[in-house]
């Protein structure tokens, strides 16, 4: 049976090769095993590096374990938490592999009693063959005795075991958490000021932006301020002129009303209807002051029918 499943070498390789410099080999002296040499040529080596130069495979490091030819130094890991993973493989492994050999040997002695009672069986001295099965059963007791201290030694060790690799797992997982939500933390703190700077710069644009347009509409104003002023005098230099002109006229069409009534009425109407439609608006009001009309708001169309229907 294989010493180490193929999750667990991995493991222990992947540990070799990240502590490849680290002083965590020590290899026993003695040596019991058929490959001395080749043993002799690695066992004062301290370092997994040392340990291929020398010819060493992480198949000698399976056997060495086999035989408790080698000891890992678990303080000269760099990372605890691998260090105790692979502790735990370790001791897992000795014990499946003691286990296994346990069962193997007791199943030859199983067979052995087996063997012992059909030659009791067979041999014709029933005494012989009453003391074999005796024996055998003797065997078989001790057999069954053993087999069951090694599985509750193993299943305490499987317990232990199982308990240490949990608690590895929780605190890796609650490190893994922790790293998360701390991610997290600074990514939506990044978010925020990244939303709060653009807001800034939006709202220091449309400052911008409204001065501008302030700016933009002062002049404007100052523009029509002047624009205004200009008109306001030259309208009044205008009206002034022209209400000189309206009132000759009509002080000549009060001199002709004595004439006919009929003729002169109508030639008199027609001129005082252009006179009316060359008057301006202040121009209107002030004629139907004179005529006594009280209304004298309007547009200039209507004040122009209000002052024909006043003559």
């Amino acid at each position: 049976m294989a010493y180490f499943s193929k999750n667990d070498s991995q493991t222990l390789k992947d540990l070799f090769s990240s502590n490849e410099e680290k002083k965590i080999l020590k290899f026993s002296k003695d040596y019991s095993g058929k490959d001395v040499e080749h043993y002799n040529a690695y066992k004062t080596t301290k370092t997994w590096k040392q340990f291929q130069a020398n010819g060493g495979k992480f198949n000698d490091i399976v056997k060495c374990f086999k035989l408790n030819n080698l000891e890992i130094n678990f303080k000269n890991i760099d990372s605890k938490d691998d260090g105790d993973n692979v502790k735990n493989i370790i001791q897992n492994s000795k014990a499946s592999y003691e286990q296994a050999l346990n069962d193997k040997a007791i199943k030859a002695d199983r067979l052995k009693a087996e063997n012992a009672i059909n030659k009791a069986l067979i041999a014709e001295d029933k005494k012989m063959a009453k003391a074999a099965i005796k024996e055998s059963y003797k065997i078989l007791a001790k057999c069954e005795k053993e087999c069951k201290t090694n599985k509750r030694k193993h299943s305490q060790i499987m317990k232990k075991v199982h308990k240490e690799v949990i608690q590895i797992l929780n605190v890796k997982a609650k490190k893994l958490k922790k790293e998360q939500q701390e991610a997290k933390k600074a990514e939506k703190e990044a978010k925020k000021a990244d939303k709060e700077a653009k807001k800034a710069e939006k709202e220091a644009k449309k400052a911008e932006k409204e001065a501008k347009k302030a700016d933009k509409e002062a002049k404007k104003a100052d523009k029509e301020a002047v624009q205004d002023s200009d008109n306001n005098d030259s309208d009044s230099a205008d009206a002034q002129q022209d209400q000189e002109v309206v009132e000759m006229e009509l002080e000549d069409h009060d001199a002709q009303e004595s004439k006919s009534d009929n003729d002169e009425d109508s030639g008199d109407d027609e001129d005082f209807e252009m006179t009316i439609k060359k008057m301006k608006l202040p121009q209107l009001k002030e004629e139907l002051k004179k005529k006594g009309c009280k209304n004298i708001k309007g547009n200039k169309s209507e004040l122009q029918a209000r002052l024909l229907a006043c003559n």
